[in-house]
């Protein structure tokens, strides 16, 4: 309750590793009693269901349940005092009519692991509608590569959703498709 707020979820270039794990049997004492699991549990949960800010952050610190050290605690607590500065916040639907607008992004092998991470977002008027964030289970060979693979992803959605949304349009309210 009385941790100062943070901007952003994770530091910009944090680069989490395995050789942040515990290596010491004192190392590993201290963490046996630290709720890692359940906390980042919390995390996924509000990530996937409220906060796709979070979404980046809560998925990084994940790949780390098996072995979790300090620095791996630390990105957590990083990250519950930025959403104690957001918890006033909420995703709404409405304001400025701007239609529908979808925006992705990719990052080239900033992990360990190498893997491009991609994500999307799609709204309607300035309301979050859909969103996704993933490490792609290939190696991109180059940023444009990266950026191909992220747009393809968001494409598929925006796909979906257009149909989707269309279909939604074209039956009338009382019309049962079931």
């Amino acid at each position: 309750m009385d941790a100062n707020t943070v901007r952003v979820p994770m530091e910009l270039g944090l680069h989490l590793s395995q050789g942040h794990s515990p290596s010491t049997t004192t190392e590993k004492a201290e963490m046996a009693g630290v709720p890692y699991h359940e906390v980042v549990g919390s995390l996924m949960y509000a990530a996937l269901g409220t906060c796709p800010n979070m979404a980046f952050a809560t998925v990084t610190v994940s790949q780390f349940m098996q072995d979790p050290g300090k620095v791996h605690w630390e990105v957590v607590k990083c990250i519950f005092r930025y959403l104690k500065g957001r918890h006033n916040i909420e995703l709404t639907f409405g304001g400025e009519p701007t239609g529908f607008i979808a925006y992705s992004d990719a990052n080239l092998a900033s992990q360990e692991h190498h893997h491009s991470i991609s994500g999307y977002i799609l709204l309607i008027d300035n309301g979050s509608i859909s969103w996704s964030s993933k490490k792609k289970p290939i190696v991109a060979l180059s940023t444009t590569e990266a950026e191909y693979i992220a747009s393809m992803h968001a494409e598929k959605e925006i796909l979906w959703m257009w149909a989707f949304l269309t279909c939604m349009t074209t039956y009338p309210a009382d019309h049962s498709i079931w």
